[in-house]
């Protein structure tokens, strides 16, 4: 035999031995991952029935973010420690978005050309207030999607807010009203 015959021998051999084990790893691994991935009906319905949980297509989707962190981790996806005091802070949001998480109450809120800013019903909101509902950066984004309004969303609270600024002074509806 040639040299070259037993190279060509060789290689083919490796071609084939190659190819054998792509073919076993592929069908083992696939049946492992199909295993992983799709639990047993017998399975899923043990958990449902153990869990307080509704199914996953029924739960609200106005859980907190430090909620679903909590989750993970006491479902063991996350070891890191969870930070209670870790709230998100209030963001501006399209209007079109605005009211569309079930269980969010939606606060209208109206800013005066005196910069005083309160709810429909007169209730002065504070710079406290300010700050824990819609944020004071979100004054910033006043017109950026519709003109004199701004949409806000606060999940710590579980609100939507639309701030509208109202040419008017606040004095000028409110009569006793006495600026600082």
């Amino acid at each position: 035999m040639k040299k070259t015959d037993i190279f060509a021998a060789f290689v083919m051999g490796c071609c084939v031995g190659a190819a054998a084990a792509l073919f076993y790893s592929k069908r083992k691994y696939d049946a492992l991952m199909a295993e992983e991935i799709v639990p047993e009906p017998d399975k899923k319905e043990d958990i449902l029935e153990d869990s307080d949980d509704p199914p996953a297509e029924t739960t609200q989707k106005s859980e907190s973010v430090l909620e679903y962190a909590r989750r993970i981790n006491d479902i063991g996806y996350s070891d890191k420690p969870i930070e209670e005091d870790y709230v998100m802070a209030p963001y501006v949001i399209k209007p079109e978005d605005f009211g569309t998480i079930e269980n969010f109450r939606e606060i209208s809120l109206n800013m005066y050309s005196d910069g005083v800013i309160a709810s429909d019903d007169g209730e002065i909101y504070d710079e406290d207030m300010i700050e824990d509902t819609i944020g004071r950066e979100s004054l910033e984004h006043i017109s950026d999607y519709e003109e004199d309004v701004v949409h806000v969303r606060n999940e710590a609270n579980a609100c939507d807010y639309e701030l509208v600024v109202d040419p008017r002074k606040y004095s000028d509806i409110y009569p006793g009203f006495e600026e600082d």
